[in-house]
């Protein structure tokens, strides 16, 4: 177990987290996809999609879009 160089112990195990938590590279990917649901529209699109299974026309037309604008890039 890594010795961490911590200002203060609170009496709590922040340690054992420590060993746990994901490499910063995992988080980068997490912020990057909340990033892309940073979007009204795109939270919409996900909510739907999240709740049935649905052509893209009708997923665009639910959102007041065109279908060649959710297709991505």
């Amino acid at each position: 177990m890594p010795h961490y160089n911590l200002p203060h112990n609170h009496g709590q195990n922040i340690e054992k987290v420590l060993d746990k938590i994901p490499p910063a590279e995992r988080f980068r990917d997490i912020a990057f996809l909340f990033q892309q649901l940073d979007d009204p529209t795109r939270l919409r699109i996900l909510w739907l999609l999240c709740h049935c299974e649905e052509c893209v026309c009708n997923i665009a037309a639910a959102v007041d879009m065109s279908a060649p604008a959710l297709l991505p890039v």
